[in-house]
């Protein structure tokens, strides 16, 4: 009975023999063990971010007290209030919020600070109040773009259980949300003449 043999290390001649010398044998095992360490290894090894149960699907600005901007824009110097809204594709309420906010492309650090404990229930859309803060600012310089550019980052959040025992809640954490951090922008002109 004979065995035969294809040899890989010499795919253009396209030939079968009998036997196969030990060194091809080997040269063809090490280049197969050597290309599932370069190609399939480091593929299987790459994290994939999960999908984000949490997302920021709108940021709201509004001149303070609750005023719409209107196609004008917004004069320098002016008090804006600031909100988001959250929505929750998960299967838990979510809460613990933390945002990162940027104006103009400049961080705003005092948001870094802050947790925002309101829940939003799953499969819903709940809107959350942020700090207000200043179209323009002394130290913060004036757009070139003449528009007051607000980036917000959901860096952080809890699933949570709420419980009602006698006449209070108890609010337990019982994960971390996945798939963060997700950000939105949004932009309003600013007015020249304020």
């Amino acid at each position: 009975m004979h065995t035969w043999r294809i040899n890989f290390t010499d795919l253009a001649s396209n030939y079968i023999e009998e036997e196969e010398p030990a060194m091809k044998r080997n040269a063809f095992t090490a280049g197969a063990v050597l290309f599932v360490i370069v190609k399939v290894i480091p593929q299987a090894q790459k994290p994939e971010k999960p999908e984000p149960q949490l997302t920021i699907e709108d940021v709201l600005i509004t001149v303070s007290p609750e005023k719409p901007i209107g196609p004008e824009g917004v004069g320098p110097g002016t008090l804006c209030n600031l909100k988001l809204k959250v929505h929750n594709r998960g299967t838990q309420k979510a809460s613990s919020f933390g945002f990162g906010v940027k104006i103009n492309g400049q961080e705003m650090t005092d948001y870094d600070k802050m947790l925002y404990m309101q829940a939003v229930d799953p499969g819903s859309t709940g809107e959350i109040a942020l700090s207000n803060f200043y179209s323009t600012e002394p130290g913060r310089p004036l757009p070139k773009d003449g528009k007051v550019t607000v980036e917000v980052t959901l860096k952080q959040a809890q699933w949570v259980e709420i419980k009602k025992e006698d006449n209070s809640q108890v609010w337990t954490p019982v994960g971390e949300a996945k798939g963060l951090p997700f950000s939105k922008s949004v932009s309003k002109p600013l007015k020249v003449g304020g």
